[in-house]
């Protein structure tokens, strides 16, 4: 069933403010996420695959479900949590990841993308600047149930372009406070070269 608003990547912008230690992401919408898990580390997926719920196969550049690729100027972006306490359960961990600007809002194709991340769920990967060591380079956020783009208030300096945040939604915590791993079996550089691809087995642009 194709979505109500196709989205599109979100090019970096030059407004950056903060600095963190992120690079570029990757939304991925939740309903298209089939990740495998490692049989011997408990918080790393060892596989991530994208498959559109509409044909069964890695989603073709048109598809409402190609993943997003999100780029930011300055390493801006910040990922977060906030612990979700309950008295009943084990306390869950609501994910953010904030700083997003979208580039382009004022364009046709900008609200677009903008409708599309309010009203999807969106699992977000990306690879943190400055890890040590290649088993957490790789950073998964909202893997269980999803994050939502969040729009808020905007500022003269950034032109007034659409900002907000990827958020887990009310109900939707997550385990643990700063997501998953993901590393593949065959090592760091099988992995880079499968999220610079975004996630196919084959060469992307």
């Amino acid at each position: 069933m194709a979505l109500c608003y196709k989205p599109d990547d979100i090019a970096k912008s030059c407004d950056s403010s903060d600095l963190t230690a992120l690079s570029g992401g990757l939304a991925i919408n939740i309903k298209a996420f089939k990740p495998t898990k490692s049989t011997t580390l408990k918080f790393t997926l060892e596989d991530i695959d994208i498959i559109d719920p509409d044909t069964g196969a890695y989603p073709l550049i048109t598809s409402d479900y190609y993943p997003i690729r999100v780029e930011w100027e300055k390493n801006a972006v910040k990922a977060n949590y906030e612990v979700v306490s309950s008295e009943v359960k084990k306390d869950g961990y609501t994910h953010i990841v904030s700083g997003v600007i979208i580039n382009n809002s004022e364009s046709d194709k900008g609200k677009e993308t903008t409708m599309a991340l309010a009203t999807e769920k969106y699992v977000f990967v990306y690879k943190a600047a400055g890890t040590a060591d290649a088993d957490d380079a790789y950073q998964v956020l909202g893997a269980k149930n999803g994050m939502q783009f969040v729009v808020e208030p905007t500022s003269a300096e950034l032109g007034g372009r659409v900002t907000g945040s990827f958020r887990s939604l009310t109900g939707g915590a997550e385990g643990n406070p700063n997501g998953l791993n993901f590393l593949m079996i065959a090592g760091i550089e099988a992995t880079d070269t499968k999220f610079n691809n975004r996630f196919s087995t084959v060469v992307i642009p």
